[in-house]
């Protein structure tokens, strides 16, 4: 073979291999590539879940914060005329009785919660305008009305932290503590507040995989306890200890089941009769507490 056909057919060979080492690298880059794309196709997937679960959560809490307002009265306002000077439409007796539990806070300040120093002077008005200061029972459930309506401030904040926590971490990492979420807040909470909340596992028909929860009542037969999943979604369950204590709440479920199986076709109407079947026995004061919820319950 003739000298010129050999460097022929060797630069062709240089070419081939060159071509396949060019070919083989593409076709490694296109398979990161796929990878990543992929990767970012399933991340997109999950917060466009998160977004329309936020998006439904979000309609539901505006309709309730409608039907909320709409019961609301509305704030007494100054009114002010050149003849007569300032007068104002109701705001006296509503000053005072804002001074009234403004004082009741004051000497009780072990039945206030952090979250109070978000409420505004118009919410501390509208608790005042239904409080009443003459029992023990309503100074309880007048500091109570207060605390809910802090602990209410916080939740939406808490409920914003969390998607922010969710979109950035995915549903099923949860926060080590309540803590982590500080950096998910704008404008910063008072760590006060976060102290009194914990990570806990959701509910199990929520498909979140967490949920931040109060830890404690300050008042077991007044306060309800608010939780906020790792979507956003937020809500409150009733008061009363068996609001406060899990294992409580479980007992009473299964008496009720033992007194079905004991009383066949005959369901009971009332704490009274499922608590012989209560076991291990609830502590007397608890039962109390219970009956006495019971009856303010009736019409």
């Amino acid at each position: 073979m003739k000298r010129w056909r050999l460097l022929v057919l060797a630069a062709a060979l240089v070419v081939g291999l060159g071509t396949a080492v060019v070919e083989t690298r593409l076709i490694f880059a296109q398979r990161g590539q796929i990878r990543e794309l992929t990767r970012q196709f399933a991340d997109t997937t999950q917060q466009l879940a998160v977004l329309r679960h936020q998006r439904d959560g979000t309609a539901r809490d505006l309709a309730l914060a409608e039907q909320q307002l709409s019961r609301l009265p509305p704030i007494a306002v100054a009114i002010r005329g050149p003849a007569t000077g300032a007068r104002e439409l109701g705001t006296d007796t509503w000053a005072a009785r804002t001074r009234q539990l403004r004082a009741l806070v004051a000497d009780n300040s072990s039945q206030v919660v952090p979250e109070i120093q978000l409420l505004t002077d118009e919410d501390w008005m509208r608790v005042a305008q239904h409080a009443a200061f003459e029992t023990d029972a309503q100074r309880r459930a007048a500091l109570a009305t207060l605390r809910t309506a802090a602990k209410e401030k916080f939740i939406t904040r808490l409920s914003a932290a969390a998607q922010k926590w969710t979109l950035a971490e995915g549903l099923d990492k949860a926060p080590a503590n309540v803590a982590e979420l500080a950096s998910r807040f704008e404008p910063p909470v008072d760590p006060a507040i976060l102290q009194r909340y914990e990570i806990v596992p959701a509910r199990p028909s929520s498909r979140a995989g967490w949920q931040v929860r109060e830890i404690a009542a300050i008042d077991e037969d007044y306060d309800n306890r608010y939780s906020v999943e790792a979507t956003g979604s937020y809500g409150s369950s009733g008061r009363g200890p068996l609001t406060w204590n899990a294992d409580y709440s479980s007992r009473v479920q299964r008496a009720y089941r033992a007194y079905a199986t004991a009383n066949p076709g005959v369901g009971a109407t009332g704490i009274a009769q499922i608590v012989p079947y209560i076991d291990p026995p609830l502590p007397a004061p608890v039962i109390d507490k219970l009956l006495r919820a019971e009856r303010e319950r009736k019409p």
